[in-house]
């Protein structure tokens, strides 16, 4: 494999997962079709993770900041510490090794909150979370409803090696669990997605960190989506 940090695990089934198709704002966006081409505006910033096996804690650094993208205290987009928010997650999720899953990342985000950089006494939280059933139409309108969501799949290694259009090379090599970013689709197939690889004047992947994943993709190789909503009075 290649030198890009990846991390992430499937989240065991459980139950008491609540299903985002169950909410009121999901249902009411459910009433108009999904358009054939959709960006979540405006766009969060991008992290690098430094090739460090820490995908899960920038994946849901990145969905905490599309949260806060109103923040009154601040007036802009708010910085989130990766690094730091992946210590918190493995202090808080009982698994050995590193990596982590959607659920503890976001279960960590709620409880401890997403450190900001350079000022680690302050946090961002999230709120409730839910799991995104791995379906078009849903993943589609949940993107709609409540903008970036964390996906996670095993990720093959010619995948490390997608060129700058950010069209996604055929599945081939090794495979280790990743989590990213969706926030969007085109109508020619596919999602538009975020990786944590690409800084600006250091390295590139993709189209500067951006890729387009085949929704069949999605579908058929993802372990799970996940999305957290805001708290009132943080941003």
């Amino acid at each position: 494999m290649s030198d890009y940090g990846k991390g992430a695990m499937a989240s065991p089934p459980d139950p008491r997962d609540f299903d985002i198709t169950k909410t009121d704002e999901y249902i009411s966006t459910a009433a108009t079709a999904n358009p054939p081409d959709y960006d979540v505006l405006p766009v969060p910033p991008l992290y690098y993770q430094d090739g460090l096996p820490e995908c899960y804690a920038f994946a849901g650094a990145r969905l905490t900041a599309n949260l806060q993208r109103h923040d009154p205290k601040v007036g802009r987009w708010v910085s989130l510490d990766g690094h730091r928010f992946a210590q918190i997650v493995k202090a808080h999720d009982g698994i050995a090794g590193p990596g982590s899953n959607g659920r503890s990342t976001l279960s960590a985000a709620q409880k401890y909150g997403v450190p900001v950089l350079n000022n680690p006494a302050v946090h961002y939280h999230v709120g409730p979370y839910y799991r995104v059933p791995l379906n078009i139409e849903v993943i589609k309108t949940a993107i709609r409803a409540f903008g970036v969501l964390i996906f996670a799949l095993p990720w093959p290694e010619s995948w490390d090696h997608t060129p700058l259009s950010g069209t996604l090379p055929p599945r081939a090599g090794a495979e280790a669990g990743h989590m990213f970013t969706l926030d969007g689709w085109r109508s020619r197939g596919v999602a538009k997605a975020a990786n944590q690889w690409y800084r600006v004047g250091g390295p590139n992947w993709g189209s500067k960190g951006r890729f387009y994943i085949p929704w069949h993709e999605v579908t058929t190789h993802g372990w799970e989506c996940w999305k957290a909503l805001d708290v009132p009075g943080e941003g």
